[in-house]
């Protein structure tokens, strides 16, 4: 997966509001506040905030 500049192996989760990101490297939890498709048709997740 890569998010911003961070690059890790690992699995996503979402569960409720709360999109968790369990990767090797490290865990990371995001509040996302939408979802869009890339022009290749791919879905993106617009996070907000770091829990």
């Amino acid at each position: 997966m890569n998010f911003g500049p961070d690059d890790d192996q690992g699995t996503w989760s979402a569960k409720h509001d709360v999109l968790a990101v369990t990767g090797a490297k490290r865990t990371r939890r995001y509040l996302p506040i939408g979802a869009a498709r890339t022009p290749e048709g791919r879905r993106a997740l617009i996070p907000a905030a770091v829990v």
